[in-house]
């Protein structure tokens, strides 16, 4: 049985003390230890969708119950621009970021950092894995279940699954104790740029840039001071489909079937927008 085929045809660290980057000019202070940390944690949050949603007609939307973002790296720069940022941290395999959840992603001691003022922090991201509701119809009978997918939005490998490029995806449907698996792959789609945060999916990897709200992060090792990063990202309506009124079909239910052209068209995947606060 390929009744997730129809879905997918459709949809086209252990994190330590950052200690520098090999890439710093040779002006850049050496790390020190000052005992003061800037951390950046990660969690889902309405504060994050900035643009209301316009809804599409004939689109349905819902909220995943669950997602996860495997965060690769983070950067500091010093303006948007900065051809040289600073690498607080970097994973292989990506840290796996419960966004329901919250989770920290980054801990380091601010003496690890070069003196001086950032105005834009950069985030790496590997994949989204993220599950919503769905129902399956297949030879007369529909199946409420859920649907999980693991996205990849950058090149990287996986433990489990060896080499990934940019726009692959497994999936899973499970009802009534069956599991339907499909793999294949589908054009990555990202948020649209706004002033708070860009993204960027040059080369086979998603960047994700966003503006410190409050200006800058100053870094003195002199004074220095603890520093709490909280980037926000919006999963809130954040997948999406096109309703197909097949028999058996019900308007705000994700429905897979059979029959691939009865299938509904997923038109956003789990996240559509990121926001920051810093402290």
């Amino acid at each position: 049985m390929m009744l997730l085929a129809i879905m997918m045809t459709a949809c086209g660290v252990e994190y330590g003390e950052g200690t520098g980057d090999a890439r710093l000019d040779s002006t850049a202070s050496l790390p020190t230890q000052t005992g003061y940390a800037l951390t950046v944690s990660g969690s889902s949050s309405s504060a994050a969708c900035l643009f209301d949603l316009e809804p599409v007609d004939g689109w349905s939307y819902q909220t995943p119950q669950t997602a996860t973002i495997g965060v690769a790296a983070v950067e500091l720069l010093r303006s948007v621009d900065d051809t040289n940022p600073h690498l607080l941290v970097g994973s292989a395999p990506a840290h796996a970021a419960d966004l329901v959840e919250g989770t920290t992603f980054a801990q380091v001691d601010t003496g690890s950092i070069p003196e001086g003022t950032y105005t834009h922090m950069r985030i790496k991201l590997d994949y989204v894995d993220f599950e919503v509701s769905a129902t399956g119809h297949m030879g007369g009978f529909s199946l409420p279940g859920a649907l999980d997918v693991d996205y990849v939005l950058s090149d990287h490998d996986s433990e489990a699954r060896g080499a990934q490029s940019q726009g692959e995806y497994v999936a899973k449907f499970t009802a009534a104790g069956m599991e339907v698996p499909q793999a294949g792959v589908r054009p990555v789609e990202y948020p649209p740029s706004y002033p708070e945060a860009t993204v960027a999916t040059d080369g086979g990897e998603y960047w994700v840039t966003l503006a410190v709200p409050s200006g800058a992060i100053a870094i003195s090792h002199e004074r220095p001071d603890h520093v709490d990063v909280d980037v926000q990202f919006c999963i809130d309506s954040g997948f999406a489909w096109a309703e197909n009124q097949a028999p058996g079909h019900t308007d705000g239910v994700f429905d897979l079937d059979y029959d691939p052209a009865a299938t509904e068209r997923p038109m956003s995947m789990a996240v559509r927008g990121f926001t920051m606060t810093v402290n």
